[in-house]
């Protein structure tokens, strides 16, 4: 080999030798770039796939107990406010509101009164105090979620605003029969007999109300595990019913993506029922705690975390999400649902556009799951 053939073989191994340098820079210069990129999106920006769609669900349980007579529903079956989903037998309540009635007139006889009025006003106060009831129950869950931020102030006023007319009927219901009760004359008013006589007709009339159990809001049953003929019993649920009113999603998301999320955020998700689809959302709380398996048992000695550094596990905080329109989910309420999330944490629309385009990516890719 010549002098001049091992000239050129060494400019060529050079040559070779600055290329794979050249390479290898801008590879490290990529990976520092996409680096850098995402940890800024990680914090203005934060995703996370560890959040799962969230529905209020509830026992259905009866008040009273009897033989079910009819089941009028079918399980899953999309149900409205006020729908009729249970009867349980009514015959021995009709019995006992007929025996309260009778007994009422055998008292107002012994004192000489007209009862008639008295036992239309009984039974309106009965028919008011259930409504009442019905009312009180929604009201404590609206401003439960109104104190979460699933809902807003508006509806929490409306609810109490119902539940005020509730209980003005329920006084006007009481005025009623004080002044039904005011006509017997203060004998038969003050009359232990006619006292009691009333007490056991109001219980009576109410127990035959609670023999039919309505839906209190848009949902459905699950779980349903009775038929016709079962004895249900008094406080003890014989199905859940899924609140498809009020629906959330809850992430979680480690503790350095917290700093820069705010009530009011905007927010992208794909559900993993709905492939493809991208809804939005609007961020509607952060929580300010999670258990992290404190001991709070004094007679017990402190725990010592062993993981530490870059090797512990990032601690992660719930933060709730409400969709902008929830028409857009008929159909794909599923509780515990799995969806994928982004936040957008920013006005910069260069990082916005760049979550747009990733959470577009998630939800295509989402068919393959």
């Amino acid at each position: 080999m010549t002098e001049k053939d091992n000239e050129q073989q060494s400019a060529e191994q050079a040559n070779k030798s600055d290329a794979l340098q050249k390479v290898s820079k801008i590879l490290l210069g990529l990976c520092a770039v996409f680096f850098v990129l995402y940890l800024i999106m990680d914090r203005f920006a934060p995703d996370t796939e560890l959040a799962r769609v969230k529905v209020y669900i509830t026992p259905v349980t009866p008040e009273v107990s009897g033989h079910i007579k009819e089941i009028h529903v079918k399980q899953s079956q999309i149900l409205k406010e006020g729908d009729l989903m249970f009867t349980i037998d009514p015959t021995d309540y009709q019995v006992a509101v007929e025996q309260a009635q009778e007994n009422l007139r055998l008292a107002g006889s012994k004192v000489g009164a007209q009862m008639a009025d008295v036992e239309v006003a009984q039974s309106r106060l009965a028919d008011a105090k259930t409504q009442l009831e019905t009312m009180v129950k929604q009201t404590d869950r609206i401003f439960s979620m109104a104190g979460k931020g699933i809902i807003s102030q508006a509806d929490a006023d409306d609810a109490q605003g119902k539940l005020d007319a509730a209980e003005a009927r329920v006084i006007t219901a009481e005025a009623d029969l004080q002044k039904a009760r005011r006509a017997l004359g203060a004998t038969g008013a003050d009359n232990a007999n006619i006292k009691a006589a009333l007490l056991q007709l109001e219980q009576a009339q109410l127990d035959l109300a609670r023999t039919k159990l309505y839906a209190k809001t848009i949902g459905a049953l699950a779980n349903l595990q009775v038929e016709r003929g079962y004895f249900a019993q008094a406080g003890k649920p014989i199905a859940s019913y899924i609140n498809a009113e009020d629906v959330w999603v809850e992430a979680y998301f480690r503790e350095n993506n917290l700093e820069h999320i705010n009530v009011g955020d905007s927010v992208a998700m794909v559900l993993d029922n709905a492939p493809g689809r991208v809804f939005k959302g609007t961020v509607s709380n952060i929580s300010w705690a999670v258990d992290f398996g404190e001991n709070t048992d004094p007679s017990k000695l402190a725990k010592s975390e062993q993981a530490k550094g870059w090797m512990r596990d990032p601690q992660r905080f719930p933060v709730t999400i409400t969709f902008d329109n929830r028409e857009e989910l008929k159909g794909l309420m599923r509780h515990g649902g799995q969806v994928d999330v982004i936040i957008y944490a920013t006005d910069s629309w260069i990082l916005n556009t760049l979550g747009a385009i990733w959470i577009r990516i998630v939800a295509i890719m989402s068919y393959a799951r």
